[in-house]
């Protein structure tokens, strides 16, 4: 996913892979949290693809101790605040989730 249109298709469908427990398991891996954070530093830049990754990372972080620790890393910390703090990528609406 190279684009903000990709990313959100690509962040939509893990997302709902990841409703899954099975799923979500598959899905927390450092590879799999390295290539979100990624696109999330590259692609995302609009509030809807900003959004889809913000939901992805909800995702596979709620009752899911390993995706926890996965997005906790300083890496992805710093990259999920910098999304945050870019005014032509985000709106309200676009990073609810994750307040």
């Amino acid at each position: 996913a190279t684009t903000p249109e990709s990313v959100q298709c690509v962040g939509e469908a893990i997302g709902s892979i990841c409703f899954n427990p099975e799923g979500k398991r598959h899905f927390s891996t450092p590879e799999a949290v390295s290539a979100i954070i990624n696109a999330l530093k590259k692609y995302a830049t609009t509030p809807e693809s900003v959004q889809s990754l913000a939901d992805v990372i909800c995702s596979m972080t709620a009752q899911n101790a390993e995706g926890e620790r996965l997005f906790s890393t300083p890496e992805a910390v710093s990259s999920i605040i910098s999304a945050l703090s870019n005014d032509d990528a985000t709106t309200p609406e676009s990073v609810e989730s994750l307040v």
